[in-house]
């Protein structure tokens, strides 16, 4: 009950829808730090680059080396990691630790160009590399994956989650001022019978993926984009969590 009435003392204080949502947020990741204290502050999603534990060693190895995982999706984001390791980026969230949300599977961070990058992680067991189109599904409800829409409506989802809450409060600005690229890497696995391995990866990035319509065209932020400048010109900044007696 007082973590309710909490959040209603919170929400009292949004200027605009936005603001409220971002409020939700910070103190979904307030409440997270104080139920477990400092462990909060190295959750990997939130601010550290955690690329080198992606050294697997508690998966088995067929008789050539290679990681065997058990399971499509599982490799599909082992592959994503280790391209991205190996360009260099910076990787500062994965959806590991979503405890039930579907939606953005990696963000990295370009270190060249300051850029984040929206990551999703394909693994197919088939011969060849379709086009690209071909693994971006449509969703029911928030359009097509990596499409504008679906990185905005994922990254709402992040904010009513506490594990999650951290990303979306790091990438809210960058998605609404569109300072952010897509990424699509699909991996070509190898079937066995105690797993599947990675045999081939395949990265599309914003400039390739741009050349279809439906991926280039934008999506509507303008609302979000004043309400994002209402708040930076009227919201006090650092707003606590005070539940009330």
């Amino acid at each position: 009950m007082e973590n309710l009435q909490g959040f209603e003392y919170i929400l009292e204080m949004a200027i605009n829808p936005l603001h409220e949502v971002m409020l939700i947020a910070s103190t979904l990741q307030e409440i997270l730090q104080k139920e477990h204290g400092g462990k909060t502050q190295i959750l990997p999603e939130l601010d550290l680059a955690y690329s080198y534990k992606f050294k697997i060693a508690t998966f088995d190895r067929d008789a050539y080396g290679n990681v065997l995982y058990p399971t499509k999706e599982t490799a599909g984001v082992a592959g994503l990691y280790v391209w991205l390791k190996k360009m260099g980026y910076e990787l500062i969230f994965a959806n590991d630790f979503s405890l039930d949300i579907h939606g953005i599977d990696a963000v990295a961070l370009d270190k060249k160009t300051g850029e984040y990058v929206i990551c999703e992680a394909k693994g197919s067991s088939l011969p060849k590399i379709k086009s690209f189109s071909s693994y971006l599904k449509k969703t029911k409800n928030k359009g097509r994956q990596l499409s504008y829409e679906w990185c905005w409506a994922s990254l709402i989802d992040y904010a009513f989650q506490a594990s999650t809450s951290g990303i979306f409060i790091k990438l809210v600005e960058p998605i609404i001022m569109k300072k952010i690229k897509r990424l699509l890497c699909v991996s070509l696995l190898n079937k066995t019978i105690y797993g599947y391995t990675v045999r081939e990866t395949k990265v599309w990035r914003e400039a390739e993926m741009n050349e279809k319509a439906w991926f280039k065209e934008s999506y509507d932020l303008a609302k979000q984009l004043d309400w994002y400048k209402e708040i930076v010109t009227l919201a006090k900044p650092n707003i606590s969590f005070k539940p009330t007696a």
